[in-house]
């Protein structure tokens, strides 16, 4: 038998001799999978094995790893205050506290909707503004700046960002779309979810994005949906990474988006909410992850 079949059998042998998700059998089947992942990571970088078993054993290790035990951040945007609570910070923009919908913003665009590229420049430069004054960035009273807002949080590589949110349609029109994600130590790379209104409000898209540390971005999926999004309903969107690398994406709890990515291995430093054009409230932002921060 090859070594590398021989290695899975032990570590597969070895999940099975004990019951299975029993309370006291949490560590040794976490400490199971993060060995089973290596391996795997492992037979594909080196061509130990065939793609398609690789493919399967990813399958099982996301099927016994799908949940995200620790609660990273359970924060709710209910400040008096016109800025939010820690760990909340605005970079850029204008992004204030609206005592009935939570954290809002409401950005025009005067220009066609901006790339992500160009909107991953604009974070930049809020993050290194920051940086160099040592202090918070004021709101910029142009309302077609697009509103960033950061938290800095230790965050896991396998991890379940969540939010519910509102919308209301623009007197103009162009709304260029709400985007969240996890950003890495650079307050750049990472991934992005963004969700944007049709033209009639009647339903939107899903765009996920992989950004690299240069600030380059590409679209690893997209999906579209129906129903009503511009109607100031609650909305909840989430999108999650499991230990095996699959992403995910969901709106109300149902699937749009499912592809497998691995761009990254390491953790993650933050969270974003980006303004890219429209009127967008935060409710609530819910992060789980499989390390405590």
């Amino acid at each position: 038998m090859p070594a590398f079949l021989l290695a899975v059998a032990l570590v597969l042998m070895t999940a099975v001799s004990t019951p299975a998700r029993a309370a006291n059998d949490e560590a040794q089947i976490d400490s199971m999978i993060e060995d089973l992942q290596g391996l795997v990571d492992k037979a594909e970088r080196e061509k130990l094995a065939d793609p398609w078993f690789i493919e399967d054993l990813r399958g099982l290790i996301s099927r016994y790893s799908e949940t995200w035990p620790v609660v990273l951040l359970d924060h709710s945007f209910d400040s008096r205050e016109a800025a939010p609570k820690a760990p909340w910070q605005i970079r850029q923009g204008k992004m204030q506290m609206d005592w009935s919908r939570g954290l809002r913003s409401r950005v025009e665009l005067s220009k066609p909707t901006q790339s992500d590229n160009e909107v991953v420049g604009q974070i930049i430069g809020g993050l290194l503004n920051q940086a160099l004054t040592g202090q918070q960035a004021a709101p910029a009273d142009d309302p077609t700046v697009p509103a960033i807002a950061s938290a800095t949080l230790a965050v896991s590589n396998a991890f379940h960002l969540e939010t519910v949110m509102t919308a209301r349609p623009l007197e103009r029109g162009s709304e260029g779309g709400l985007e969240i994600g996890v950003f890495q130590k650079d307050g750049n790379a990472g991934y992005r979810l963004t969700i944007a209104p049709t033209a009639d409000g009647q339903g939107g898209t899903l765009e996920m994005f992989v950004i690299s540390s240069r600030g380059t971005s590409r679209l690893v999926e997209t999906a579209s949906f129906t129903g009503g999004f511009l109607d100031d309903q609650p909305l909840k969107v989430a999108l999650s990474r499991d230990p095996a690398g699959r992403m995910r994406a969901a709106l109300d709890d149902v699937e749009l988006i499912s592809v497998e990515d691995r761009s990254f291995r390491d953790p993650f430093s933050g969270i974003l909410i980006v303004n890219k054009g429209g009127d967008y409230a935060l409710k609530t932002m819910l992060v789980k992850g499989t390390a405590p921060n």
